[in-house]
């Protein structure tokens, strides 16, 4: 859900105006989240510019709720009722949700203020409707079907493009016979509803599916005998589907810069970011940087809606800054090249000439997915009671792979697979937490065992 505080008042984007737009966030989990920071990005900038995309929000308890507010900007020589495209993202600790949002700009509506049928490429049937002045539900003007006699239907239709899904209201009005005479109304031949009898103004309202050359009809049908009322239809102030916006692949990430901070000289460390797809059409790329820093994959394919998580490793050898850029090549048009700066600091040994971290760290599992063993990292930047457990995913524990104190340095420790009982674990998704006493040190990280 979206809300849009617009300067318009209208709760709707307009050409030209900026916007604070609200999405709330829900912890429905049983225990209290970690900070939380939530990100939007705009997948079609010519539309709308983000101006403020970033929003901090605190740990929320089980339940509790909030809104993320980011600061938009709407190009004034966008077209009404074009669709745009926002990307948004929210990460807590090793837990993350995404979503894509769709907001018209304007809307696209026929009012009949025109006083004919000219604003849109309105084709009529054998018998079709008119314009008239008659008891408009708002304005002057509204379309009526024409006198016909009985056996006769007097139809209206439209047709156009529907570049995503959306929806289509109207205002209808009836006097006709009642269960036998009805306005109908056709989306593609099918028919939606159907009414009869007297049916004062109310609005409809009816989900459309994306869609080329999609035709909109309204017909008066009578049936063999009988009048009754003033035997027609009448239908006034229609809102289109949004007529135009963004197609074919949309990247998006959920990073701006990547930064290992201090690493031992020899170690490894890992970052991870993600590539989205937010358009409606296969997203291809290639991934590159400079040797320092090593990559997961180098290319990748989307289909539409899907994503894929990226690993950047850093394994220093001298004590200096490393510096370069991530660049990401794909077939979005707007996009076509987006770069990632990434950092990181090697450090060298100490007084004792023993390799020391700078900061206690869980570093990762490798390889993951695994079969039939991993190796879990760590390092410990001073002497501290150290516990390591693998729970499942209903979160209990079922392996305690360390408890005990150990000193100041690197680890590597090994997981088979097993269960404290000795017993073989199920293939499918696991963590494993690190808990360490002085500093107060808690992470957990997710492990894929494959069978």
């Amino acid at each position: 859900m979206m809300i849009i505080d617009d300067n318009g008042g209208n709760g709707m984007l307009d050409p030209g105006e900026t916007a604070t737009i609200s999405i709330p966030i829900t912890n429905i989990g049983n225990a209290l989240s970690p900070e939380i920071v939530a990100e939007l990005t705009s997948a079609t900038p010519d539309y709308i510019t983000v101006t403020n995309g970033t929003f901090n929000i605190d740990a929320l308890a089980a339940g509790e709720d909030a809104m993320a507010e980011f600061e938009i900007e709407v190009d004034p020589g966008v077209d009404p009722g074009t669709t745009a495209i926002l990307g948004f993202i929210a990460t807590g600790g090793e837990y993350s949700i995404t979503s894509t949002l769709f907001p018209s700009i304007g809307l696209v509506f026929e009012d009949f203020e025109t006083g004919d049928f000219s604003q849109f490429d309105w084709q009529q049937g054998t018998f079709g409707w008119e314009i008239t002045e008659s008891n408009p539900q708002e304005g002057i003007y509204c379309a009526r079907s024409s006198v016909i006699s009985h056996n006769q239907t007097a139809s209206i239709s439209v047709t156009m493009d529907v570049p995503m899904d959306g929806e289509i209201s109207f205002y209808r009005r009836v006097s006709s016979e009642s269960n036998y005479d009805y306005l109908k109304f056709y989306v593609n031949g099918t028919m939606r509803e159907e009414w009869s009898g007297d049916v004062n103004w109310s609005q409809v309202i009816f989900d459309v599916s994306a869609g080329t050359d999609v035709e909109f009809k309204w017909e008066y049908d009578k049936d063999g005998s009988v009048s009754s009322g003033s035997d027609c239809a009448w239908i006034d102030y229609i809102v289109f589907p949004g007529m135009g916006g963004a197609a074919g692949p949309i990247i998006s990430l959920n990073v701006t810069e990547i930064n290992f901070g201090e690493v031992n000289i020899g170690e490894t460390a890992v970052e991870e970011f993600t590539i989205f797809n937010l358009g409606s059409e296969d997203l291809t790329g290639t991934i590159d940087t400079v040797e320092d820093f090593v990559l997961s994959i180098d290319e990748f394919t989307l289909s539409a809606g899907n994503s894929i998580d990226v690993e950047v490793s850093f394994t220093p050898d001298e004590a200096m800054n490393y510096t370069g850029n991530i660049v990401i090549t794909s077939n979005d048009a707007n996009q076509p090249e987006i770069e990632i700066p990434v950092d990181g600091t090697g450090v060298g040994l100490n007084s004792n000439n023993a390799l020391i971290p700078v900061q206690t760290k869980l570093y990762g599992n490798y390889p993951n997915p695994f079969n039939p063993t991993t190796t879990i990292s760590y390092g410990l930047s001073t002497d501290s009671k150290v516990s390591l457990f693998v729970y499942n995913i209903k979160g209990q524990k079922i392996r305690t792979l360390v408890n005990k104190k150990q000193d100041a340095g690197f680890y590597n420790v090994i997981w088979n697979g097993k269960s404290n009982s000795g017993k073989n674990v199920t293939s499918g998704v696991y963590f494993y937490g690190l808990q360490v006493e002085n500093g107060d040190y808690t992470s957990i990280k997710k492990v894929i065992l494959l069978k």
